[in-house]
């Protein structure tokens, strides 16, 4: 079974409960705007931190009451990633796309590169076809992302990260 990412919005209200581990007083954000990021939420966290941890992000408070994976994010910290965004392009965030490298960092997924082999030359081409359909997948889902949280910092909403 495959740990997939999925991100919801949450209030100033949501984040302080989910920090402070009282669930019983968190109350779902109005705006049900979400994305999900899938298996490939740590080539995405890797794609904009350069951090290989299982974590996603870095800036976020993990909430051990949950069964899985979760962790909030202030609407502060969301303004913040928002702000880095902005000075950046999903082209160049792409840059560092790399499958064998992602490989080799232990990215989770594992297997992101085809092996090739020079005696079986159909794995370099099916090694091509690969890559180039990750890296679409890949950067539709990080265009998507970016989108998300430009959304949350207009609107002073932070967010919830749930992998499970």
């Amino acid at each position: 079974m495959s740990l997939r990412a999925n991100i919801r919005l949450i209030t100033e209200g949501g984040f302080d409960a989910g920090k402070s581990g009282d669930l019983d007083k968190y109350t779902p954000c109005e705006d049900q705007t979400s994305v999900e990021l899938d298996m490939n939420w740590h080539v995405i966290h890797f794609l904009l931190t350069g951090d290989t941890n299982l974590t996603f992000l870095c800036s976020g408070v993990q909430i051990p009451e949950v069964s899985g994976h979760c962790e909030v994010h202030s609407p502060q910290d969301v303004a913040a990633l928002d702000a880095r965004l902005s000075k950046t392009t999903v082209s160049e965030l792409m840059l560092t796309f790399d499958t064998a490298k992602f490989d080799e960092l232990g990215i989770y997924g594992g297997l992101w590169a085809i092996r090739t082999d020079v005696s079986e030359p159909y794995t370099f081409k099916a090694r091509e076809e690969s890559d180039k359909w990750q890296r679409a997948h890949i950067e539709g889902l990080l265009a998507q992302f970016i989108v998300f949280v430009k959304h949350a910092a207009a609107n002073d909403l932070g967010m919830v990260v749930t992998i499970l």
